[in-house]
């Protein structure tokens, strides 16, 4: 019972700052219609209430709190689960956190099943949907980022999935068109947060103290006069670093929008095998490929400048014990120094969290960016990928069988 839950952690943690306090409670043996569990907490402002007409930087303050109370609760082993705004409250000038109901704690009874989902959908990772035990801490951490977003942009729901910020449509800076620093902070900081990998996203106490240092308003100290030498070694250097940056720039959006406009083709193809299932078709710069041996190379390759990808996914749901089953489309492109386009396209399988299967591979081929040469390759990929989709289907019909499908 998620009542029972939140009693067992404030009577284990106490009033503590940051906290939504418990003021009384009733816990019948039998609940019944007549007789029911029930919590008396304080009144208190929902976030979203208490933040209204704030500027983002007041955003990042509030979350930045809420950040470092939680890392405290994550140094005792407690980690709640359930982060989103629906759950977050302002309380006598204080940021609290309130419904544990899903909270884990050491010693605690299980609540949920493996495998079963825990909080909100859209909150949700990667690996707490696909089921299993994963590690909590990392699962805080992203549901914090997702609602960071929502704050920020004053959407009703999330992007799901991972959030790079080369990525214009999903970040803050191009939900807001805006452009500063603390929007380019923001959004590197929900990139690392929501990284596929739960290994590498930060902790919860590196979370806060990025935040924290963000809205912090230190005042310089100006009174010791600069090298005149110093200076002008630091003025070439940052415009000879600006010109790499200009540089690299070109080549990130050249990426970007290459493969844009390439995905509603190969979203096309996605979607006969969505037709197909009747499982709904996933797209985008979805990081599965990162799995793929030959896209690690591209990504490892020296002369790396700029690595993006598109993917059209469908993925058959893990239940009762069976695997999740993904059958993948996609195209990956790597820009080296001197402007080489290394293009690679294929069919790929991955049951669970096993390794990738290639069911159909072309490339790396090269060509010059912007060639005429370049346009051609992605256009074979993605003739290859249609012409090889049987045997896709092929290999996806092989590892339902494997499982026990009918």
């Amino acid at each position: 019972m998620r009542f029972t839950s939140e009693t067992e952690i404030h009577e284990r943690i106490g009033v503590r700052k940051g906290v939504l306090p418990v003021i009384t409670y009733s816990l019948p043996e039998n609940p019944s219609r007549g007789k029911r569990a029930w919590l008396a907490m304080p009144v208190a402002d929902h976030i979203e209430q208490a933040l209204g007409g704030a500027d983002l930087r007041q955003v990042a303050r509030s979350i930045g709190t809420i950040a470092r109370t939680l890392s405290g609760l994550h140094d005792e082993d407690i980690y709640h689960r359930d982060i989103k705004p629906a759950n977050l409250f302002h309380l006598n000038g204080e940021w609290c956190i309130g419904d544990f109901g899903l909270v884990s704690f050491p010693e605690k009874d299980a609540l949920t099943r493996t495998g079963d989902y825990v909080g909100s959908k859209h909150y949700l990772p990667r690996e707490v949907i696909e089921g299993g035990n994963p590690d909590s801490g990392p699962v805080d951490v992203y549901e914090l980022s997702k609602t960071l977003w929502v704050l920020a942009t004053g959407r009703q729901h999330p992007i799901e999935g991972y959030q790079p910020s080369s990525i214009p449509g999903v970040t803050i800076a191009s939900a807001l068109q805006i452009k500063d620093e603390t929007v380019s902070h923001l959004d590197l900081l929900i990139e690392r947060c929501t990284h596929p990998d739960p290994s590498k996203r930060p902790s919860m106490s590196e979370v806060a103290d990025e935040l924290e240092a963000l809205v912090s308003e230190q005042p310089s100290d100006l009174s010791t006069p600069l090298n005149a030498a110093v200076v002008g070694g630091t003025k070439a250097r940052s415009e000879a670093w600006m010109r790499d940056h200009s540089l690299y720039r070109e080549r990130d959006e050249y990426a970007v929008s290459t493969l844009a406009a390439l995905q509603p083709r190969l979203d096309a193809i996605g979607r006969e095998v969505e037709r197909i299932t009747g499982q709904p078709l996933q797209s985008g710069a979805i990081s599965v490929l990162n799995e793929w041996d030959v896209v690690g190379e591209l990504h490892n390759h020296p002369e790396n400048v700029r690595s993006h990808q598109a993917v059209a996914m469908v993925q058959m749901p893990a239940f009762e014990g069976r695997e999740s089953v993904h059958l993948i489309l996609g195209i990956a492109l790597c820009i080296l120094r001197d402007d080489t386009v290394l293009m690679v396209g294929g069919i790929l399988l991955q049951v669970g969290r096993g390794p990738i299967e290639v069911i159909w591979q072309d490339g790396p081929n090269t060509a010059l960016r912007g060639s005429v040469k370049a346009k051609e390759g992605l256009d074979q990929l993605l003739r290859g990928i249609r012409t090889n989709l049987n045997a896709g289907l092929v290999a996806l019909n092989r590892a339902i069988d494997r499982q026990g499908g009918s």
